[in-house]
């Protein structure tokens, strides 16, 4: 796979000198420098590429799965390529003037001025990148802890509200109760259970703004009352 996608860069390098080389003698009537123009170009193409592909690779070994969020994911491909071609030109005219003639090289002074402002734009624009998606990644881990705090708050008030409606005394004494009916009076424990069971049932899945008819209520308070009746036996006379 690597080596099939290094092929593919290789390939997209030579073709895109050969483009830029041609591009370069159509702007600048330069027919008779057309070999120099077409080393230097592929000089150039050849260095941002395979810049990028290197950096791209350890990007996508290192750092990608790290990063799950889209736009994170947008912005560190763009911070990418500006970095490729801020060195690619930086390496593409130390290697012009290393492998080239002195003769044969020779920059003008306003290519030499161009290059410049193009290599202070890149460093501008990767740091401005870099400052975004730090930023960025910042007020999402923020905003993400924020949220984690409020569904710890919610989940707190919900079970303190589940406790509140659970009555956990009347419970705890009323499962007291069913465990000594076991043993003294077993035909009474299914009656209990099934009145403990729909008491708990209308509690715990009733809403605030559910109503009851009358005659539920009052079904209701007969079980809460016999469940009391057993537990208290005489005490409720």
């Amino acid at each position: 796979m690597m080596l099939k996608k290094l092929l593919q860069i290789t390939i997209i390098n030579q073709i895109s000198g050969f483009i830029l080389s041609m591009i370069i003698v159509l702007i600048s009537s330069t027919f008779y420098r057309y070999n120099i123009n077409i080393a230097i170009s592929l000089i150039f193409t050849n260095s941002v590429g395979y810049i990028y592909f290197v950096i791209d690779s350890l990007f996508k070994r290192y750092l990608r799965e790290t990063i799950e969020i889209k736009i994170f994911k947008r912005l560190s491909k763009l911070l990418l390529i500006f970095l490729s071609l801020f060195l690619g030109i930086e390496l593409s005219l130390f290697l012009s003037r290393l492998l080239l003639p002195i003769q044969m090289f020779s920059v003008s002074e306003a290519v030499q001025n161009f290059l410049m402002i193009t290599n202070i734009i890149l460093i501008f624009i990767v740091v401005f990148l870099g400052f975004i998606y730090k930023k960025l990644k910042t007020d999402i881990e923020n905003e993400m802890k924020e949220n984690e705090r409020l569904e710890k708050l919610n989940l707190k008030s919900e079970l303190a509200a589940l406790q509140s409606k659970i009555n956990p005394h009347f419970l705890f004494n009323t499962l007291n109760t069913i465990l000594d009916l076991v043993y003294d009076h077993p035909e009474k424990v299914e009656e209990m259970i099934l009145n403990l069971s729909t008491i708990y049932r209308k509690i715990l899945y009733s809403s605030e703004n559910e109503y009851y008819t009358l005659e539920q209520e009052i079904d209701l308070v007969k079980k809460y009352l016999d469940i009391e009746k057993v537990r208290l036996g005489n005490r409720m006379e």
